[in-house]
């Protein structure tokens, strides 16, 4: 795994989770600021921006940022080779030529492992790199819709800015709660995963008399958990560690 062209994808879906914070009613949970994955698209996009569908939306292929409406291509700008502070400017300045305020400010509540500052210039991986980025994105969407409906849980993953992982929260009761969802290389495993974590309150629900599992491996010192690296041979069982995982934690 390209581990640079990963942390570059992280930083440019910055820029929407700004616009959303921008644009969009705060919300408690700031899920307001997480981002869809458009696999046909192959694209992160914001929540809608405005009352006409108006959206902000990074296209990987293209390594674009795109003014979106209902799907249909309003404004689009290269990040390669531009500087953070040149792409601060194109979305504050072609902002009203969507429909919205010239009022977007880069400000980010919380911290990155990759700082963007004003001198910060993109350069554009691999066209191949992103392609696999591409294809992890969506199959990771995929098992996580997949053990949504095979256990009727009625969720659909979404992407959070701040790790860049995509995922759901399952709420139980008595304030416990279940976090699942496909993260990005890190200390627990150096490579994408899945993972199932469950919570009281801010912390870890207490796992060491829960059982093994057949796939992947718990986890229960520093991180608590169920995690799996994703597997190249397809997604029956992705799906299946995600459904037997969840299942440790509900029963």
């Amino acid at each position: 795994m390209d581990h640079k062209a990963y942390t570059v994808l992280h930083r440019a879906v910055q820029y929407l989770a700004t616009a959303a914070k921008s644009y969009v009613p705060s919300r408690p949970d700031d899920s307001h600021t997480n981002l869809g994955w458009n696999g046909q698209a192959m694209a992160f996009s914001t929540h809608d921006l405005d009352d006409t569908g108006v959206s902000l939306q990074f296209q990987v292929p293209s390594f674009q940022l795109q003014w979106v409406r209902d799907h249909h291509l309003l404004a689009g700008f290269d990040l390669d080779g531009h500087t953070h502070t040149e792409i601060v400017a194109w979305i504050t300045e072609s902002a009203p030529s969507v429909g919205l305020p010239a009022n977007y400010t880069f400000d980010l509540h919380y911290e990155i492992p990759y700082p963007l500052t004003p001198s910060y210039r993109f350069e554009k991986p691999e066209a191949e790199v992103l392609a696999r980025l591409v294809e992890l994105r969506s199959r990771g969407s995929t098992v996580l819709i997949g053990a949504s409906i095979g256990l009727n849980l009625g969720l659909k993953p979404r992407v959070w800015p701040h790790h860049f992982d995509t995922g759901y929260l399952i709420e139980l009761d008595e304030g416990r709660a279940i976090g699942v969802g496909m993260a990005v290389p890190d200390k627990l495993i150096d490579d994408f995963y899945l993972y199932i974590s469950g919570y009281q309150g801010h912390s870890y629900i207490d796992n060491s008399g829960m059982p093994e599992i057949a796939l992947g491996k718990k986890y229960d010192d520093w991180w608590k958990g169920y995690a799996m690296p994703m597997p190249s041979d397809g997604q029956k069982n992705e799906i299946s560690f995600l459904m037997e995982s969840i299942r440790a934690y509900k029963d």
